[in-house]
């Protein structure tokens, strides 16, 4: 609905009313339309500068009665606090009651107040309207107060207010009283200076006076002076601003009958009484801040900490209307997705420039501000990148565009400084706004194309953004001068003077750190002692003092049914032991598996305590580590009263953009770095740290694990096993063991669920698996580029001169649908384009099997054009290419997705009957067909089992005999057929009719007729049947029969025929992975590695007679000689 506009004269007739009801629809949990209101004073405008507005308010059944409201017992009382933003013209206020102001169905009858800077309120206007049914909503941020304890408080900051203006008030009193003072002095040295003149007339007229005279003139002067300083240094010194609430009068004479210095308030009369002359003085009515006993005791809860406002009004992008786009190829808009239950706010810029900002914040000069952001910035530039900049205005109401206004400016330079995709939080802290600071704005800024995402923005007054969430920030509790730690080494360096073994409980600092923290390893192995323990030092204590305990263990029992402990004891002066009356309710630590904290808060020292000690005790065998244990004279104990929790790292691994990829059900853990503070000195590894050994890394056989995350989960039983890293050994691994060294990446329990650091990440592409909506980032390593890069470079000497026929091969590229736990990231595709793009190949040749036999048949198939797009594959069908999951894709299907592309491309020309799946292609200008063979031409009867039953019938002979084959003289035949027909190639199997093909070619060769037959003895029913005579003319040359399948490299030559199979395109784990100890058949082959990638370039060279195959990735150059 469009913003309404209501104009309220505040020089009405008393009790008269306004009726709103028109220019909104109140209904319960609506967050209003903006109304806008204009203040005037008998028809005058009104000057709002410096005011902001309250709403005062009853909300229940009510009616309007003679222009009365009458409301009905069990109303519900409103308090609405707004701020000077909503001012937004000379006399206009523009308003958005949050939906908290309305609770309740009904109506609603208050009072729009407007007060002053100080607090005071100017005046006030009655108004109501009617509430409509509706549902209430919760949880919405906004300045108000329906609770009775939050308008205390809001009454408290009005008080405060009014306080601070009293304060004013007596201390120019005071300073009158003191320029009074010096008034009179001021008076003393005139009299004086007439006296002098005098004097000077006396010596004039020899009439002079003695010196002793002025001497006792000039000290007493002196100490005139002198007095009156002191007086008002000392009275100043005892004045105290913060009064001291008492019930009454009575109350305040009776505790102080001598008089005490400082004010102090009767909170039955509210009057102020101070202390001088010997008697209580009543100094009249005083609103302070001072509130009733019974107040105080409500607030005291909350009077531990504060809260710091973030400046930001809408963090979570409810709305995006506090940002503004700068630069015409900006756009924003708030994200489909979310960060960690946050927010967040997509910018895409796609010329690299401009950005975003916010609007201006009221700040003054001398204030110091903090900044923290979470961002993920997503480019394929890796140059691009994004800043984070707070400037510092001079007119908030100036604009952005003006160079004048901008005093000066703070931030982050780069939101992206390791080109890491994954959100990671920036903060700027400790900025002091400089001199002639009226406000300022945080901006966005791109320097390269690409999409920032933004969450958690945060900006709040103060040295530093703190230690928490977002959500989390009103909790920071402050520092308080009376939490001191009774425990005097709570960093655990001289451990054998405070703490003692008893009971065969062996004590010793641990080499690992927590934190950053000593960490004190207590440690029991006999089985016959069933109780040990440590004791600490003694710390005194004072009766009815409030205590708390807080500490960080890890439990490792070494039996079953072991378990650990830990008690805080009192003891008296006359006791030499411990005095059981007095101890307390033990803690159990239990086998956490990881780092926890534990505490007892709100301990009161029994009334004959002298002293405590804390205990711990292993009840049976095992290790017990513990870090910063604290004891201290508070009701709560917090982690800061030892360190700055905003400089400690809240977790003590952190691992880098960590995520999974499988083959054949194996998986593969990769991440780009894991950083460690649990020893005394930082370690950050990278992936390359651990793929080349180093940092103690004994081998890389961790590098892929025999583990996958379908072992775990809730369909699974046995759940002792998990995914971890070891901070001893460097190695992420598998095992059912429990340390506090190993650090749980992804595990699985039926009380906590899914756990470990991995667990957000691999539940988020679980829901985005039963979404539909999984999408893998993944691209290229740095060190793939490079050598990709080196190898290319190679291959221009090679193809200079264009006599040369280039092409490129890939074979058995096996990917797979987007599933989650069998997607792997497609290297060889991605470098195989990155090398297509720089050669320029005449031909691309693809083997087959570009599927795995997992998801979805054409999702799958089309992943073999994921990069390179179908039309610019020659491509020859493999045995997994069609079969993926049951039923078997049809072959009109098959030809739909890969070669109908090519229907008019003359150089194409297709078998009749083949379905699309065997053809050849005529390169003219080098003389050259390449004829591709579909072995797997088993019929539509067979054709569920083409898999594992191929072959090739007489339909195709005939073609490759009489058509294909048939070639003039001075032309070459490059052969594409999957599975190699020559029977010496390893780890191959052959197609039925193999031999038969053999001999076809060796008739090509030779130009001698040959009659070929065969009888079908796999289906025994003539599909594979064959009977022909050749009839060629002349000689032919076939350069070589290219295949794959076997997924190893490897050639023959038979009767002057290169017969070649190359590498699969993906890790066949079987082959090329270590398997049960023993070593990779044909050599290790690691995911994320260079050796991940496996196609070659080819080049054929007719004057010289050879073909060079030039390998990408893993594998060896070779070259064949025709």
């Amino acid at each position: 609905m469009q913003t309404q506009v209501v104009t309220l004269d505040v020089l009405k007739p008393i009790g008269t009313t306004v009726d709103l009801s028109d220019s909104f629809n109140a209904r319960v949990g609506d967050k209003m339309t903006p109304f806008q209101l204009f203040i005037t004073e008998g028809g005058v405008a009104k000057d709002l500068r410096g005011m902001h507005p309250e709403l005062e308010a009853e909300v229940g059944n009510g009616a309007l009665r003679n222009s009365v409201a009458v409301m009905a017992a069990g109303a519900k009382g409103v308090h609405w606090v707004g701020s000077t933003n909503n001012v937004t013209g000379y006399n206009q206020l523009t308003l958005a009651f949050p939906a908290e102001v309305f609770p309740q169905s009904g109506f609603c009858y208050g009072h729009l107040i407007l007060a002053n800077d100080a607090g005071i309120r100017e005046t006030s206007v009655d108004i109501w309207f009617q509430v409509l049914d509706g549902t209430p909503l919760m949880g919405l941020v906004a300045d108000h107060y329906d609770s009775e304890l939050q308008l205390e408080l809001a009454k408290a900051k009005n008080a405060n207010d009014q306080f601070s203006q009293e304060m004013r008030r007596m201390y120019n009193l005071e300073v009158e009283a003191l320029e009074d003072s010096l008034q009179r002095n001021k008076d003393l040295l005139d009299q004086l200076s007439i006296a002098v003149g005098n004097t000077i007339d006396q010596i004039n007229s020899k009439n002079i006076v003695t010196q002793k005279a002025f001497n006792e003139l000039d000290q007493r002067l002196t100490a005139e002076n002198q007095k009156t300083r002191d007086a008002i240094a000392v009275t100043l010194s005892k004045f105290k601003i913060k009064p001291i609430a008492m019930k009454s009068a009575d109350a305040i004479k009776t505790a102080y009958p001598n008089g005490v210095d400082g004010l102090f308030l009767a909170a039955d009369t509210g009057h102020l009484w101070i202390y001088l002359n010997g008697a209580w003085l009543d100094e009249g009515p005083f609103q302070s801040a001072a509130l009733p006993q019974e107040v105080l005791d409500k607030l005291a809860p909350y009077q531990k900490g504060y809260m710091r406002r973030n400046m930001i009004d809408d963090p979570e992008f409810i709305a995006k209307d506090e940002w503004t786009a700068r630069g015409s190829d900006i756009t924003y808009e708030v994200d489909s997705s979310t960060y960690n239950g946050h927010g967040v706010l997509k910018v895409v810029s796609t010329t690299g420039k401009g950005g975003v900002y916010t609007t201006t914040k009221p700040v003054m000069a001398g204030q110091t501000i903090s900044m923290s952001l979470i961002t993920s910035f997503v480019s394929s530039d890796t140059n691009a990148n994004a800043s984070a900049t707070i400037t510092f205005l001079k007119d908030a109401n100036a604009s952005i565009n003006d160079p004048n206004n901008a005093i000066s400016s703070e931030g982050i330079p780069s939101l992206n400084p390791d080109n890491n995709t994954a959100y990671q939080r920036f903060r700027k802290e400790h900025i002091i706004a400089p001199a002639g600071t009226k406000a300022m704005r945080l901006s966005l800024e791109f320097n390269g194309v690409g999409t920032l995402y933004l969450t958690e923005p945060l900006i709040v007054f103060g040295e530093n953004v703190g230690p928490y969430e977002l959500d989390e920030y009103q909790t920071q509790l402050e520092m308080m001068t009376s939490r001191k730690n009774l425990i005097v080494d709570p960093e655990l360096n001289d451990e054998s003077n405070f703490w003692t073994a008893r009971n065969g409980l062996t004590i010793k600092r641990d080499k690992m750190k927590y934190n950053g923290h000593n960490v004190l390893h207590l440690s029991n192995h006999d089985v016959t002692i069933k109780q040990a323990f440590a004791v600490s030092g003694k710390m005194e204590v004072t009766p009815g003092q409030t205590l708390a305990f807080l500490n960080e263990a890890y439990l490792t029992p070494t039996t079953t049914g072991s378990n650990a402990s830990v008690q805080i004891a009192f003891y008296t002066k006359e006791a030499a032991g411990q005095d059981e009356n007095f101890k307390l309710e033990t803690k159990d630590i239990n086998d956490f598996n990881s780092w926890q904290a534990f505490s007892f808060n709100n301990v009161t020292v029994p009334a004959t305590a002298a002293y405590a000690r804390v205990k711990y005790v292993i009840n049976g065998t095992g290790d017990l580590y513990i870090a910063v244990p604290l004891l201290v004279c508070n009701d709560h104990a917090l982690l800061f009263d030892v360190d700055d929790l905003a400089k400690a790292n809240p977790k003590s691994v952190i691992i880098d953009n960590p995520y999974y990829s499988t083959s054949r059900g194996y998986t593969w853990f990769h991440f780009d770095k894991i950083t460690t503070d649990l020893y005394s000195d930082t370690q950050s590894l990278t992936w390359a740290d651990y793929m080349n050994g180093t940092k103690g890394v004994a081998d890389d056989s961790y590098v892929e694990n025999t583990w996958s995350p379908d072992g775990i989960g809730p369909a699974y039983s046995d759940h002792s096993k998990r995914l971890v890293y070891s901070i001893v050994t460097n190695r992420v691994t598998v095992t059912d063991k429990k340390s506090p060294y190993l650090i749980n990446l992804l595990g699985y329990d039926d009380v906590h669920g899914y756990y470990g650091l991995l667990k957000d990440q691999y539940e988020a592409l679980l829901d985005k698996q039963r979404q539909g909506t999984f999408k893998h980032l993944d691209g290229l390593t740095d060190d793939m580029v490079d050598k990709l890069d080196k190898k290319t470079d190679e291959l221009y000497p090679l193809i200079a001169d264009n006599d040369k026929f280039v092409f490129g091969l890939m074979a058995d590229n096996h990917q797979t649908g987007l599933e989650v736990n069998n997607y792997r990231p497609n290297y060889t595709g991605m470098a195989y384009e990155r090398v297509r793009q720089a050669l320029d190949p005449d031909a691309n040749f693809n083997l087959g099997d570009s599927v795995l036999s997992t998801g979805d048949n054409l999702v799958a198939l089309r992943r073999a054009f994921e990069y390179t797009p179908a039309k610019d594959w020659v491509y020859c069908e493999g045995n997994h290419d069609r079969w993926v999951k049951d039923p078997i894709l049809p072959p009109t299907q098959f030809y739909a997705a890969v070669n109908r592309v090519h229907r008019n491309d003359s150089r194409f020309r297709f078998g009749d009957g083949s379905n699309g799946a065997y053809y050849y292609v005529d390169y003219d200008n080098k003389k050259l067909r390449v004829i591709v063979i579909d072995d797997y031409d088993v019929g539509s009867t067979h054709d569920a089992e083409y898999n594992d039953k191929a072959g090739i019938r007489q339909a195709q002979f005939d073609w490759l005999a009489n058509t294909a084959l048939q070639v003039d003289e001075g032309w070459y035949v490059l052969v594409m057929v999957h599975q190699s027909p020559y029977p010496d190639m390893p780890e191959n199997n052959r197609a039925v009719n193999s031999d038969q093909l053999v001999q076809l070619f060796n008739a090509f060769e030779t130009g001698v007729n040959t009659t070929i037959t065969a009888k079908d003895a796999v289906f025994e029913d003539g599909t594979f049947d064959i009977s022909l005579t050749t009839n060629f003319k002349h000689p032919g040359k076939i350069i070589a029969v290219l295949s794959g399948h076997n997924h190893v490299d490897a050639a023959q030559v038979h009767n002057g025929v290169n017969y070649i199979t190359s590498s699969c395109g993906y890790i066949d784990v079987l082959l090329y992975h270590s398997q049960n100890g023993q070593s990779a058949k044909y050599g290790q082959r690691d995911q994320h590695t260079y050796s991940a990638i496996s196609f070659d370039f080819g080049v054929i060279n007719f004057k010289e007679q050879t073909l060079r195959l030039k390998r990408f990735g893993y594998g060896q150059d070779r070259t064949f000689k025709w």
